[in-house]
């Protein structure tokens, strides 16, 4: 049996699989974040510890076989999300979340600095929740300032000392923090030096997909035994397109869940481009991915303004109603996702061409996506479809028409690409 944590944003999920990699268990731990006036977004540690004891023991109390034996735990994550460790190891502050923006001018300086930045890791511009923008303004800005014998702990790092006592990262995460260099394949000197670190702060890099260490008497605290091998399956969108076994067909999924993601296999790390994000895929193969902050949440908002759009169900049932093009109604979305306007109102408008309109803005910014991936006309790859919007017969359809290409719906939990990662793993040791 293989228990996979996914260290999700909202909430941990722990999900027991079995040797055919069907879900037998689960459990879930809720977090509570704490909202400050300079954008601060942040956890306490023993709330996230909490979180994940309590969907540890939910999965495992729910299992037909109490006695069944873990043979490894598969850890995905949120990126970016981190604490601070003192010599003595202990937190010396809360995790500052991804959404945390404190670090807007600290981010604006990387450019300035060191230029040569969106040629080493994932992302091609330093951006305000990056590890690197983060740890900088902490040195240089903020408090509680960083110590020489601090060491930086992101969410899985910390997830995995508290579990075994190591300290590791995947390259995968790595890869995303904006202080790793994917040419040199270790933590980059000159971004460290401008954030006044060492390496010897950050954890130890392993290859995503891989056993970092193993569960030691800690574990059994969270409800785990010892002895249990961990393997670190990088970010959720990473571990859920390995779920869709991405690799095996050479091709692209699309995920249509809170967010917008066009996500491409690649057989190697690709160049570094504006837009992108880039990074390791299990194998030693890579990946290219877009993202976009406009998706299911937009259509969720689009509910709470729209007579008669209780729900996505009827929203969507809303939108089968209006012809293409939504008699010139349009909808425009701001880059942040988080504003938005229809434009060209006119009394010959109601509310299937407002839920429509909605619709073929997403599959507008999904198609500008797509483009920027580069997949060939030519590719006879399918194009694999997930998430939540993905049950929608018009959304796909729409996209289907935009795209020129056929879509094929799939699965694409991270836990089961985390999973199947892990029980690889197993089989090669």
């Amino acid at each position: 049996m293989i228990l996979a944590l996914d260290l999700g944003s909202t909430s941990f999920k722990a999900t027991a699989f079995d040797e055919g990699l069907n879900a037998i268990s689960s459990g879930e731990g809720t977090l509570v974040y704490r909202y400050g006036e300079r954008g601060e977004i942040e956890l306490e540690v023993k709330g996230v510890f909490s979180a994940l004891k309590e969907a540890v023991l939910q999965a495992v109390a729910g299992l037909d076989d109490p006695n069944a034996s873990i043979d490894a735990v598969a850890v995905t994550s949120q990126a970016q999300t981190f604490t601070l460790l003192q010599g003595n190891g202990k937190p010396k502050m809360p995790f500052i979340s991804w959404r945390d923006v404190r670090a807007v001018e600290s981010a604006r300086e990387w450019t300035q600095v060191l230029p040569a930045f969106k040629d080493q890791g994932s992302f091609y511009e330093a951006l305000p929740y990056l590890l690197s923008s983060q740890l900088h303004h902490l040195s240089h800005h903020g408090e509680p300032g960083i110590d020489p014998e601090d060491r930086v702990a992101l969410l899985p790092t910390m997830v995995t000392k508290g579990l075994s006592g190591g300290f590791f990262l995947d390259e995968n995460l790595a890869a995303m923090t904006g202080l790793y260099s994917l040419s040199e394949r270790s933590w980059w000197k000159e971004a460290l030096s401008f954030c006044g670190l060492d390496a010897s702060q950050l954890p130890s890099v392993v290859p995503v997909g891989s056993v970092a260490c193993q569960t030691n008497d800690q574990a059994l605290e969270a409800g785990l035994p010892a002895g249990v091998p961990i393997v670190l399956a990088g970010n959720d969108q990473t571990a859920g397109a390995f779920a869709a076994r991405l690799e095996e067909q050479r091709s692209t999924l699309i995920t249509l869940g809170t967010c917008q993601v066009a996500y491409r296999f690649l057989p190697s790390v690709p160049p570094s481009k504006a837009q992108l994000i880039r990074g390791p895929y299990p194998g030693g193969n890579g990946y290219w991915m877009a993202a976009d902050s406009c998706g299911g949440d937009l259509v969720n908002w689009a509910c709470t303004v729209l007579a008669g759009c209780s729900d996505p169900r009827a929203f969507f049932e809303k939108a089968e109603q209006a012809e293409a093009r939504c008699k010139g109604l349009t909808f425009e979305a701001s880059v942040s996702g988080s504003a938005g306007s229809w434009q060209g109102i006119g009394f010959q408008h109601g509310v299937p061409e407002f839920s429509r309109a909605v619709l073929e803005a997403l599959v507008e910014r999904m198609d500008e996506m797509f483009q920027r991936l580069e997949v060939s006309s030519s590719s006879s790859a399918p194009v694999l479809v997930a998430g939540g919007g993905s049950q929608s017969s018009l959304w796909r359809q729409l996209l289907r028409d935009k795209l020129g290409r056929d879509l094929t719906p799939t699965s694409a939990q991270p836990a089961l690409g985390a999973a199947r990662m892990a029980s690889e793993a197993l089989a090669r040791s």
